[in-house]
């Protein structure tokens, strides 16, 4: 059990991958969301996503792959 757990860690649960994840269910978030924001004063702006860092990702993007059910 250790040894496959271990294995699933060095497979799975690295950076990247956890980058990549995270990428893809705010992606997906942000398409379900109706409302607009609104502005605060006290709001601290946020540049737009550097769309350059997307490219490292090499995350599956076929339907076929493995997907968690939050996506």
């Amino acid at each position: 059990i250790i040894k496959n757990a271990q294995q699933f860690v060095q497979e799975n649960l690295q950076p990247l991958n956890l980058y990549c994840y995270h990428a893809k269910f705010l992606n997906e978030y942000a398409k379900k969301l109706i409302n607009t924001s609104k502005n605060v004063t006290n709001m601290e702006k946020v540049e737009k996503f550097d769309s350059s860092r997307q490219e490292k990702c090499n995350c599956p993007s076929d339907k076929n792959s493995r997907v968690h059910a939050e996506l």
